[in-house]
């Protein structure tokens, strides 16, 4: 016989608000159902133990898009991946925070060494130049190195990265199921390496449904450059990416997050706006370490 504990119960006994339980339960993570005398949620074995499941796995940080995934799926391959991804993620996080530590001893070190100025509008000075030759100097290391991996030119405008991307021939494969990127990622790399075009290519994905709150399945195409020469398949759909200017920010693990941090920068800058004329891109750049790839976001944008 099924056991069933009413909302307020399982709120006390998790330490969760029952706002957080139903957003979980919103998010389809479990589900409840209605007692008939008090309305109350109501949940039985199975969703007190995914109930259980997600505030461990939210305890690791892990976002509730892949919580879902993780419980969903019956995997233990799965989890791996989402937890490796996220051991990644606190790994690069750790760099900046690093680099920002750098970045303040210097700054630290300098001002420490200051003479006491004579007055105000010195001590100003001062203080603006050595903060300026600091940062300036490690925002430039910065820049060298996201060109290394863009191979573009590229342009800071205020928080943004502007880089130049060409016209590109490149082969499309799109896919419509619950989880696309993975399906046509696969079919174009495996048609990729056959042809020994891998290494010199370059590999973006975009969406081809709109956004449908609650729908489970969407469209996303997997795209990579081709020599004029190669023959696409008649399995992919020849297209023409057009180059030009992009706005590109470097996306977390959390795909949706950047691309609406990177759209919260392009609306607060004054030089540049969105060109709805082309197509917004997530390029995909070997990691070097299996199918894992670090993504790239671009947004086309036009001159004010």
């Amino acid at each position: 016989m099924s056991h069933f504990e009413p909302i307020h119960q399982v709120s006390e006994q998790f330490g969760l608000t029952s706002r957080t339980l139903r957003h979980w339960e919103d998010k389809g993570l479990f589900y409840s159902t209605r007692d008939p005398q008090s309305g109350w949620r109501m949940y039985n074995n199975e969703a007190l133990q995914r109930i259980r499941l997600v505030t461990l796995l939210r305890e690791l940080d892990i976002p509730l898009k892949f919580v879902k995934v993780i419980i969903d799926s019956a995997d233990p391959k799965v989890a791996s991946k989402i937890i490796r991804n996220q051991i990644n993620k606190l790994s690069e996080e750790n760099i900046v925070i690093t680099k920002q530590k750098n970045l303040l001893s210097k700054c630290l070190s300098i001002i420490n060494s200051m003479e006491l100025p004579s007055n105000e509008s010195e001590y100003l000075v001062n203080m603006e130049e050595t903060l300026a030759l600091q940062i300036i100097s490690t925002n430039n290391m910065i820049e060298q190195w996201e060109d290394i991996i863009m191979t573009n030119n590229a342009i800071t405008s205020g928080a943004l990265r502007i880089v130049s991307l060409p016209d590109m021939r490149v082969a499309v494969c799109n896919v419509i199921s619950t989880s696309p990127e993975d399906e046509a990622l696969k079919r174009v790399l495996d048609w990729a390496e056959s042809e020994h075009l891998m290494g010199t290519a370059r590999i973006f994905g975009f969406n081809t449904t709109a956004y449908s709150p609650g729908c489970t399945e969407y469209g996303w195409a997997a795209s990579i450059t081709v020599p004029e020469q190669v023959v696409i398949p008649e399995c992919f759909e020849e297209k023409r990416l057009l180059g030009g200017l992009y706005a590109s920010l470097n996306s977390t693990n959390e795909v949706y997050d950047s691309w609406q941090t990177l759209m919260r920068l392009l609306k607060d800058n004054d030089a540049y706006a969105v060109d709805e004329s082309r197509l917004c891109l997530e390029e995909h750049i070997p990691s070097g370490e299996g199918n894992d790839f670090y993504l790239n976001l671009l947004e086309p944008i036009t001159k004010k």
